[in-house]
């Protein structure tokens, strides 16, 4: 299990180089990061989940990440839908949510995101069958959601 956890880990962390090579490169990664995030650029928004989830230019804020991870999965970016549903698997900045964990990973999965296939199988067993029913439910709505936007 201690070696699931730190290979979910290295992906999040990897999912984005951020790692400055001094405090004002960082800064000036973040600047960027926001301005774009700002502008709906849901790979900005994405990294700046990453940033805020590894400290890196930032202080290490779990909520902050999960704030920028939800922008990102909204517009169907896959690996913040992953990142979101690793978010709420581990109860990183959100209370720990299986079904959440879920139906992230179902949406992220259906995007073509390979980890987030196997992590669904793995959280799908600790769900009991209304559990499974309701969030399968939110995947389909989540995920005409998501792509109602996308058009």
């Amino acid at each position: 299990m201690k070696i699931r956890i730190a290979a979910c880990l290295l992906v999040v962390c990897s999912i984005v180089s951020c790692a400055p090579s001094s405090e004002d490169g960082g800064s000036r990664l973040f600047q960027e990061q926001f301005k774009a995030a700002e502008q709906e650029d849901a790979r900005a928004q994405n990294s700046l989940g990453v940033m805020y989830y590894n400290g890196e230019g930032v202080p290490q804020d779990d909520a902050e990440a999960v704030k920028w991870f939800r922008k990102a999965a909204e517009q169907g970016h896959a690996e913040a839908q992953y990142g979101l549903g690793f978010m709420y698997r581990y109860g990183k900045g959100v209370p720990q949510d299986d079904a959440k964990a879920y139906t992230w990973f179902a949406v992220a999965a259906a995007n073509g995101h390979e980890l987030a296939k196997v992590d669904l199988t793995e959280v799908k067993f600790y769900l009991n069958q209304d559990q499974l029913a309701v969030a399968q439910q939110r995947v389909t709505q989540l995920f005409e959601k998501i792509n109602t936007k996308k058009k």
